[in-house]
């Protein structure tokens, strides 16, 4: 049996289709188990989330002349079976094996289709990787039955199965990869290519924004007990800081994502520049001279905050790369009247090379780069351009070959006056806390002992589940009421939202936490619930929690 394994992992490394390898690990199969029938397939889910079989090798099954035809003419690209109300179907929906020597009358199945080859025996087996389940096989009619030696005696097949899954996988995404940098370097405009790339960012900005909520987390609580002066306080606000640097690499990367999802508020417009002049300064080289004059009159802009710093930094870093030898960056906010509207003026102009005609009515253009290959990714200024036009703004380039280049942006101004969010810590009522239950459900093990400890800190009581379906099964094992369901996004198997749709009638109060909503339509959750995005601070978390404990339940 190894020396099969061995020589189907061959067949799969040397082979582009792997088909092959299973059809070698299918015959082994067969063999071992002494079965008829037998096929190795991949679970996959619809566009709606249900899961499906699609096989990569199987068995002739065929009875009649259009069974036989349909198998002919399929069965090489891989047959594709939904109907769940199934033996196989019943291995897929609950992650068990089924072992069962009367399929005909087995209640996990509907019974056998008319005219169906008769059916002895049946030997269904999931395998996964970690929590993930890749794929099953499944084996029929064995003359003297199945039983669970057979199972376990199976179990480095199916290990082998699911790495080869695992590995067809990861080279359909390579390969993704490749063609999605050749279109990128060929610069092709498609809308398909876009979104594509946007979720992919996404993804990464999600994974991303966990870790640095609990880098974050964790560094504000040694700073909290740590002396104010010691060079343990000073070492964690370090690494605070460096959080909020990779919030922005994170928060750069979900603007291009989102594609139109924003939390627009009333932002002080000087007090955004300062911010992004703060991250601004630590980004740009000692040979650059920041020379900042900030009108203060500008007053206010309805805009997404993280969006007007994004345009200070990017404008910035390009201003930079545009004085290759050092130079003055001039950064400059006014209040301007235009056809008698009042607009907040924010003029970023450097001493660099410049540009010409040609080139000024191209750089707006998503994924157009003057820079060389590998040192810019033509979006910056695309994204530029949209966050301005998304607060209604606009933004004009002066800019001559040699002389360097000066951006002015102009957004309408907003009355009304901005509420900073405290960062000093919160007042934290251990006691009242500790009649208060809270469900954590966080699928990303180091995130979800951090935000435990916080909770725990401030009073509450917490359960905690590894994912969606751990949660469902925490709260009906739960005797008492739980007040508070705090739970992530986006998680394997049951997500946060279905989850909260499960649970909402049997717990009052329910926060999302979220690095990146994805295909999630935003506005029917915001409606419903409220969200917590990450990367997060645990004031930040234990105020959320306040408020919604103290509000009436949606």
């Amino acid at each position: 049996m190894l020396t099969a394994l061995t020589r189907a992992q061959s067949t799969f490394i040397t082979e582009s289709n792997p088909r092959e390898a299973f059809q070698e690990l299918l015959a082994l199969l067969l063999d071992v188990t002494d079965s008829e029938y037998g096929f190795i397939g991949e679970v996959l889910h619809k566009e709606d989330g249900s899961p499906y079989l699609k096989t990569y090798a199987i068995t002739d099954i065929s009875w009649n002349e259009a069974t036989r035809t349909f198998y002919e003419d399929n069965a090489p690209a891989g047959l594709e079976f939904t109907n769940m109300q199934t033996l196989f179907g019943h291995v897929i929906t609950s992650g068990t094996a089924v072992i069962t020597n009367t399929p005909a009358t087995d209640s996990r199945g509907a019974g056998i289709p008319p005219d169906h080859p008769a059916l002895n025996a049946f030997l269904g087996l999931p395998f996964f990787l970690k929590n993930d389940l890749l794929g099953m096989v499944g084996v029929a009619n064995r003359a003297d039955g199945y039983d669970e030696e057979i199972a376990d005696f199976l179990e480095p097949l199916l290990s082998t199965c699911a790495h080869l899954i695992r590995g067809h996988r990861l080279e359909q995404e390579r390969e993704a990869g490749r063609k999605r940098e050749a279109q990128l370097v060929q610069g092709l405009e498609n809308a398909h290519r876009t979104e594509a790339l946007g979720r992919l960012a996404g993804g990464i900005a999600h994974d991303f924004n966990n870790l640095l909520t609990m880098v974050g987390c964790s560094s504000e609580m040694i700073a909290t007990n740590a002396e104010p002066d010691s060079e343990i306080a000073a070492d964690a606000a370090a690494i605070m800081h460096a959080t909020e640097r990779g919030a922005l690499l994170a928060n750069q990367l979900l603007t291009f994502a989102r594609t139109g999802e924003f939390n627009p508020e009333i932002t002080d417009f000087n007090a955004c520049i300062s911010d992004g002049l703060k991250i601004l300064r630590r980004l740009l080289g000692s040979d650059i001279e920041i020379v900042a004059t900030l009108n203060d009159d500008v007053g206010c802009v309805w805009m997404d905050p993280v969006r007007l710093e994004h345009v200070v930094v990017n404008l910035g870093v390009n201003a930079r790369d545009a004085m290759p030898n050092g130079g003055k960056l001039r950064i400059a906010t006014d209040r301007v009247q235009k056809d008698d509207a009042s607009y907040a003026m924010l003029m970023i102009a450097d001493e660099g090379t410049g540009m010409d005609d040609e080139t000024k009515a191209k750089i707006f253009d998503p994924f157009f780069t003057t820079k060389e290959p590998g040192k810019g990714t033509g979006l910056g200024l695309a994204m530029c351009q949209g966050a301005v036009q998304s607060a209604e703004g606009t933004i004009e380039v002066d800019s001559t070959t040699g002389e360097g280049t000066k951006l002015t942006i102009l957004i309408p101004s907003h009355d009304g006056t901005s509420n900073p969010q405290s960062t000093e810590r919160m007042s934290v009522d251990v006691d009242g806390n500790r009649g208060v239950t809270i469900l954590l459900a966080e699928d990303e093990p180091r995130l979800r002992d951090v935000a435990d400890r916080i909770l725990s800190t401030a009073g509450y009581n917490v359960l905690t589940a590894s994912d969606g379906y751990d949660a469902q099964r925490v709260a009906e094992a739960h005797t008492k009421n739980i007040d508070l369901l705090l739970t992530d996004m986006i998680m394997p198997g049951i997500g946060g939202y279905e989850l909260a749709q499960r649970l909402m009638d049997s717990i009052p109060n329910i926060l999302f936490m979220s690095g990146y909503l994805g295909t999630l339509d935003t506005s029917e959750i915001t409606a419903s619930w409220p969200i917590l995005s990450k990367p997060f601070t645990s004031n930040q978390l234990l105020t959320k929690i306040s408020e919604v404990l103290q509000t009436t339940p949606a």
